[in-house]
């Protein structure tokens, strides 16, 4: 090579190197990162599995790989059995299905020029045969097993440049598409209630942009490299920081700018050290001259209804936000009311095909909601159907798994349904989320062997106007308790917009403020509402009328909430969990009670295995995140608020235990008022218990109420029917004398 050649390569690449350019990245991800993936068997002669690969608007994939396994029965013909992979249509890959080696693991190679930003379609389909001539299409011998849930994919990526736009905030910056976005960092000028609570409603901001997508949050006093900044505080303290372009000196301000740096060059220090531009990376500049004012700016942040500008910047004059009704969370459903498909997210769809896949329909429930077992609701369907079809075709239907009914398909005219009402049993529907599939069961008249089988015409079309009816239900729960808040946020989606929370970070350090960020972040995430109404407390000493968060090390907690906890000077050491038979009805009152009015039972809970107390010395030792709810010791007037309590026994604990709480599986093993978690990601243990006073919480209607009050109170029940029944005995026999006194005055 010519040395000026040589140099002239080596110049260009240091000006890459400090110029910020964007370098490429390599991501290996589970597939199951990007779908809800699992092991699936594709069945038949030819069978075919599609999902969603989302990828990024930021992105600049240069390369991208699929590697996964299979098994396929060891029957199959080879030379006319085969797996093919199709991206948007293409086939990128083919692989022959062999008997004699049925287990394979393949890489292949997804053409970056068919992947594109957004949802790219995915399909996995099958030929196969067991020999040369003809089969029965359902033959059990004919199955290809993939087994994506232990697929990985891998890209190779440069990020693009930020447009400098408030709009690329919501479609470029926090897409849910990314499948993996580094820490946000998070700039703070003080740690006032006003600056935090302003930080925490531009953290939902990011959650609900993201939507199910986890996000992690990071504390710092200066721009660090390879990330995106949130800076909050007054307009001068934003100005402060190195930026382009001028930013308005008053009112509440809203702007976006490329990161920029201060260069390192290794041990020397500079006066005036220069700056680096890393046009792949943004800051969001969120400030205000008042209080007022910053919180203006960082509500129209988080409101994702808020049309951003075009512009770099732009100052919030006014914000009108429509009053939010109780139990209206994300995708959740209200007792009494009716909804067609179509507002929950499902469009009309025809199944075709006798194996046409499943469809389904997922809604929430509020935590709170008294299941009574008489109540039902129901499903009002539209749907119609083809000819031809065997009179064994259906389209059934699951509620959680569990079969609730079923539409025949048995005119071999075809037909339609205006109006079918599948009946779904309130005991089959649970708190929180809830599915309902509709899956087909189409079969076509002729089904001999070697027939030519026409399956054109088995279709199903499923109309979104159909209709879900809910019954009346009362709220009405067991408090206290942890898995509600992992259902429906803090407290219990009463109000989403956690109007009725504070918000207390005793010592305030910068791991618990992380903490408070990444908990109040995730509760808007799990409601889809931004936390307009939540506060900080100023002190340590939270309000008295307010629901409460406090996320602090044990040692720095009041010793009114130590003591509260019941874990001052015990920890529970749980034995093996113990099946307990449910107990039988002691009592006429309570034989009545459970066979004739099971509603106004309180709701059942599993019973506790009995705990085993070990009196010691409190010591949370390290790696460890404990939880507890209970009533509030500092609580004033009638009301009863709740406290949540997230504590550890150091900084680095308590922010990987608000990190590790975002993970669903996490999620899923919290029981009980009391838990503690031993810190290991996904897979973290958890010990659950209830060691709390127990009390009930809501309304029941004034008829099921009435008779609650009498069979919770039996003798003051008796009394009163004796005393009743007396006074009817008594007016009887008035009555009595009196007609009798009459017809004997009237003989006479």
């Amino acid at each position: 090579m010519h040395p000026g050649h040589f140099f002239g390569s080596i110049l260009a690449g240091l000006i890459l190197l400090f110029s910020g350019h964007a370098v490429a990245e390599q991501l290996i991800l589970p597939l199951s990162r990007l779908a809800p993936v699992k092991a699936i068997d594709l069945k038949g002669t030819d069978a075919s599995y599609g999902l969603k690969l989302p990828i990024p608007e930021r992105w600049e994939l240069q390369k991208a790989a699929l590697t996964f396994s299979y098994v396929n029965a060891n029957t199959l013909f080879a030379q006319r059995s085969q797996l093919v992979l199709r991206l948007n249509g293409h086939p990128v890959g083919q692989i022959t299905l062999q008997p004699g080696s049925p287990e394979g693991e393949v890489r292949i190679a997804l053409p970056v020029q068919h992947l594109i930003p957004g949802y790219n379609d995915l399909e996995f389909a099958v030929a196969q045969r067991v020999d040369s001539d003809c089969v029965d299409s359902s033959s059990p011998d004919l199955w290809t097993t993939l087994l994506l849930d232990r697929a990985q994919i891998n890209f190779s990526y440069a990020l693009k440049p930020v447009p400098l736009q408030l709009t690329a905030v919501s479609d470029f910056l926090f897409d849910p598409r990314l499948s993996s976005h580094p820490e946000v960092v998070f700039v703070l000028e003080d740690r006032s209630p006003a600056t935090l609570k302003a930080a925490a409603l531009a953290a939902s901001g990011i959650a609900l942009r993201m939507n199910y997508q986890p996000v992690r949050f990071r504390l710092a006093d200066r721009l660090l490299p390879d990330r995106d900044h949130v800076v909050v505080g007054t307009n001068r303290f934003v100005a402060s920081f190195p930026t382009s372009g001028t930013l308005a000196a008053s009112g509440a301000l809203l702007a976006i700018r490329p990161l920029m740096y201060p260069e390192k060059k290794g041990e020397q220090r500079q006066e005036t050290p220069a700056l680096v531009t890393d046009s792949g990376h943004a800051v969001l500049l969120i400030a205000g001259d008042t209080e007022e004012a910053l919180l203006r700016a960082a509500m129209a942040f988080s409101l994702l209804q808020y049309p951003l500008p075009q512009s770099a910047q732009t100052v919030i004059q006014k914000i009108e936000v429509p009053d939010v009704a109780p139990y209206t969370a994300k995708m959740m459903l209200q007792p009494q009311s009716s909804y067609r498909l179509a507002a929950m997210g499902f469009s009309s769809h025809t199944f075709s095909g006798s194996r046409a896949a499943a469809r389904e329909i997922t809604f929430r429930l509020s935590s709170d909601l008294l299941l009574k077992p008489q109540k039902q609701a129901e499903l009002e369907l539209r749907v119609d159907y083809g000819s031809r079809m065997r009179q064994d075709s259906a389209l059934n239907v699951f509620v959680n798994a569990i079969f609730v009914g079923a539409l025949p398909l048995d005119d071999p005219k075809g037909g339609r349904y205006h109006g079918y009402k599948v009946f779904i049993p309130a005991y089959v529907l649970k708190p929180g989320t809830n599915v309902i599939s509709f899956a087909p069961v189409l079969t076509p008249s002729n089904t001999g062997r070697c027939e030519y089988i026409q399956e054109k015409n088995l279709l199903v079309t499923l109309y979104d106007d159909s209709v879900i009816r809910l019954p009346a239900l009362d709220h009405f729960m067991e408090l206290p308790a942890l898995a509600p808040i992992f259902q429906d946020g803090f407290p219990f989606t009463v109000w989403p917009d956690m109007r009725e929370t504070q918000v207390s970070v005793p010592g305030k350090s910068d791991e618990a403020v992380v903490a408070a960020l990444q908990t109040i972040a995730l509760l808007a995430q799990k409601n889809g509402v931004p936390p307009l109404g939540v506060r900080f407390a100023a002190d340590q000493e939270p309000a008295g009328d307010r629901n409460t968060i406090v996320l602090g090390l044990w040692n720095d907690l009041p010793p009114a909430l130590q003591q509260a906890t019941r874990l001052q000077d015990k920890a529970p050491q749980m034995l093996a969990e113990l099946w307990q038979p449910l107990p039988e009805p002691q009592g006429v009152i309570a034989s009545l009670q459970q066979r004739y009015l099971p509603e106004t039972v309180p709701p059942p809970v599993k019973p506790d295995p009995r705990p085993a107390w070990v009196y010691h010395q409190q010591d949370l030792a390290a790696g460890n995140l404990l939880m507890a709810t209970f009533a509030a010791p500092f609580a004033s007037g009638g009301k009863q608020p709740l406290v949540w309590l997230l504590t550890a026994s150091s900084a680095s604990d308590l922010l990987e235990g608000a990190v590790t709480l975002w993970e669903p599986a996490v999620q899923a093993r919290i029981s009980g008022d009391t838990c503690l978690l031993r810190l290991q990601g996904a897979e973290s243990k958890a010990w659950p218990a209830s060691i709390q006073p127990r009390r009930y919480a809501g309304t029941v209607n004034w008829d099921r109420g009435l008779s609650a009050w009498a069979l919770n109170h039996p003798w003051t029940t008796a009394g009163l029917a004796a005393m009743l029944g007396l006074f009817v005995l008594v007016a009887l026999l008035i009555l009595l004398r009196r007609f009798r006194r009459k017809r004997i005055n009237h003989e006479v």
